[in-house]
């Protein structure tokens, strides 16, 4: 005479049972992987939060920590210096280009005013460089200050993102206590 444990226990079919154990012990390697999530989850969590750290160690030296500094100021700073050398530069070449017309009517100084209106025309172009590369570094700031931006944005969602999968973590079933 067999005792049917399924009717002792409230009417268990011990063939689900069956299938559930075979299950259990068929799936056993997935199982044991499953106990490494937490300490994966915690892993995955701090590298993200670091590589948010980095990014936005990477902005604050294109941007600074206020994001009015770092090599985006550096590089608006050298176009706005090379805006002055060009300003005083202007003014020097108008000088001189007002002195050599002034003496190509000396009797006798035709000739060397007129190399120094020719030599005063070659640093009018240089002149003219040195703007437009002031305004190509100025440029340059401008993106490099949109990187940056980017970059301190981006640092903030890996850093969050590394704080939400350090959460699963500390809520994954092998990371709670085990009962007794």
């Amino acid at each position: 005479m067999f005792v049917d444990i399924g009717k002792i226990l409230g009417g268990i079919d011990l063939d689900d049972v069956r299938g559930a154990v075979d299950l259990v012990v068929k799936n056993k390697d997935i199982l044991d992987k499953l106990q490494d999530l937490p300490a994966m989850l915690s892993t995955f969590g701090d590298r993200l939060a670091d590589a948010g750290g980095q990014a936005r160690n990477a902005a604050n030296a294109l941007v600074g920590d206020d994001g009015k500094g770092g090599a985006a100021s550096a590089l608006g700073a050298i176009g706005a210096t090379l805006d002055g050398c060009k300003e005083q530069l202007g003014t020097a070449t108008s000088l001189l280009g007002a002195a050599a017309n002034a003496a190509k009517s000396v009797p006798l100084m035709g000739g060397p005013a007129g190399q120094v209106a020719d030599g005063v025309q070659a640093v009018a172009k240089v002149v003219d460089q040195l703007g437009d590369l002031g305004g190509h570094m100025r440029h340059l700031a401008e993106v490099i200050t949109q990187v940056g931006g980017a970059l301190g944005g981006l640092g903030d969602r890996l850093g969050d993102s590394g704080a939400t999968a350090r959460g699963f973590a500390s809520v994954a079933p092998a990371a709670a206590a085990p009962t007794a």
